[in-house]
């Protein structure tokens, strides 16, 4: 009796139990790659370009495809940012500045449109609009800063496929650096159904009842 009591407690917990986030691998980002808009100023020809800004690749942001790492509209994609950010070739941080943005597409447009990301979507969560400090305006819609102390979690939005990750600054011919970002998918963030708690408690309730009539038998 005890051993299908402990069954069903074990049951009952499992549909409270949290899986533990996949993976998804770490991404190198540009140290001079963003998805906002830049200065026409702002290319590898400039007197103070880093030694990194060789061509105009230097300014792509990273696209990472949502769909094919199997990440789905409503799971929990959790974000953390790692390597170094240098600007003007000697001031460093550990932590670099990254932002990000959701969108339904890859396509980018050029440098000089204040919204490059054409099926940009908000993101469902704690997400802070960046800033395009050159000028002072926000240039791209629903997109967001990533913690460099900790990370954070959104929820990928509806019909989101695509990623965008890039570096958030004033201007970019001059960084250097390693930025990455590494992925990890929680899943779908499942609510128990109040019948799951019941199902548990009552379990273990009964269970102790037992144990508790065995120990008063084996004292008389």
């Amino acid at each position: 009796m005890k051993t299908i009591l402990a069954g069903v407690v074990l049951i009952g917990l499992s549909g409270l139990a949290k899986a533990s986030p996949t993976n998804l691998g770490t991404f190198n980002v540009s140290a001079g790659g963003t998805f906002l808009e830049l200065s026409a100023q702002d290319n590898c020809i400039w007197g103070n370009k880093s030694q990194d800004c060789g061509t105009q690749t230097f300014f792509n942001p990273t696209i990472v495809n949502l769909t094919a790492l199997g990440v789905n509209p409503g799971d929990t994609l959790v974000m953390t940012t790692g390597g170094t950010e240098c600007y003007i070739g000697t001031t460093c941080q550990s932590a670099p500045n990254l932002g990000a943005v959701f969108s339904t597409s890859s396509m980018l447009m050029p440098w000089f449109d204040a919204n490059r990301v054409v099926g940009a979507v908000q993101a469902v969560g704690p997400g802070v609009p960046t800033t395009m400090y050159f000028g002072s305006t926000n240039t791209q819609s629903y997109d967001f800063k990533i913690p460099g102390a900790g990370g954070m979690s959104v929820i990928v939005p509806t019909n989101a496929q695509y990623l965008f990750l890039g570096v958030v600054d004033s201007f970019y011919a001059d960084n250097s650096g390693d930025p990455t970002v590494t992925l990890a998918n929680a899943g779908v963030a499942v609510v128990p159904e109040p019948a799951t708690y019941g199902f548990a408690l009552a379990g273990l309730a009964m269970l102790a009842a037992i144990t508790s009539r065995t120990r008063s038998a084996q004292k008389i």
